[in-house]
């Protein structure tokens, strides 16, 4: 795998969805990744004036934002970008190898999707030039956002939620590699001569070596109840970040967060914005 490319060369069709769309312009956008997985995503614009654009990055193996939720952003003018994450639930392919230790171990998974997430930036580039971008995305496609906006620079806020993908070597090393960690703590227990290859590894595609080079203002929404990443490595990466604001929801889970409150504290902004 080459590293990370902000500006690779690449064909996009886009072909025009739901056209009685009553306040949105609907397309699916698709296009070949550096591998030739089949990459898919969804774009709607407003009809009318346009303020800005924001990326959609989905939280790992949960589906995204069907046609209803999109057509929110058209309500405050806004276009709205979401990628399907490749070989995950929507219609992005995947052709990376898979086994039990995916997505992290014996296999260049996160990379690839950190590429596939800076070739939808690009065509956000292209499509709407100079206008604001921003994110809104949770677990997974939180630390999909902090790499995009680390590598590019271009992200003007990011709205994100309980970062995944994030402190690896101290999950593993502090127990907490379970759920959607597990496959660290499996592979660890079956290779066990290897524990400084794999963490080598780890190291490749933790966010939180991005933190550090974040710009953008970053508005983060922090579930308590059973975190997936523990609330102490969630802590660290925050520490790192210059231009924050933090939203603490303490008696709430990241499920029900992501379905409900911090949507509604990210619609809240975007009514203020002028």
């Amino acid at each position: 795998m080459k590293n990370l490319e902000q500006e690779r060369i690449f064909n996009y069709t886009r072909e025009e969805t739901l056209k009685n769309h009553p306040n949105a312009k609907c397309y699916a956008i698709k296009f070949l990744a550096i591998d030739n997985s089949e990459i898919y995503a969804d774009l709607f614009i407003p009809k009318g004036d346009c303020k800005g654009i924001f990326l959609e990055f989905p939280d790992y193996k949960v589906a995204p934002k069907d046609y209803l939720n999109l057509s929110r952003y058209s309500i405050h003018n806004y276009a709205v970008l979401s990628l399907h994450i490749r070989g995950q639930v929507g219609k992005s392919k995947n052709n990376q190898p898979w086994s039990i230790y995916a997505p992290f171990l014996e296999t260049n998974y996160y990379n690839y999707v950190y590429q596939d997430a800076l070739d939808v930036l690009q065509i956000v580039k292209k499509e709407f030039g100079e206008l604001p971008i921003y994110t809104l995305c949770f677990g997974q496609g939180a630390g999909i956002s902090v790499v995009v906006s680390a590598i590019s620079n271009e992200i003007a806020e990011q709205f994100i939620a309980n970062i995944d993908i994030c402190d690896l070597e101290n999950i593993y090393k502090e127990n907490k590699d379970v759920g959607f960690y597990a496959p660290i703590r499996e592979y660890a227990r079956y290779n066990v001569d290897k524990e400084a290859e794999m963490l080598n590894d780890l190291n490749k595609i933790d966010t939180i070596n991005y933190a550090p080079l974040i710009k953008s203002k970053i508005h983060y929404g922090m579930s308590y109840l059973n975190p997936q990443t523990p609330l102490a490595s969630q802590n660290k990466f925050l520490s790192l970040i210059k231009n924050k604001e933090i939203i603490h929801y303490r008696k709430f889970e990241k499920e029900v967060l992501q379905e409900h409150f911090f949507d509604e504290y990210v619609l809240e902004k975007l009514a203020d914005k002028k």
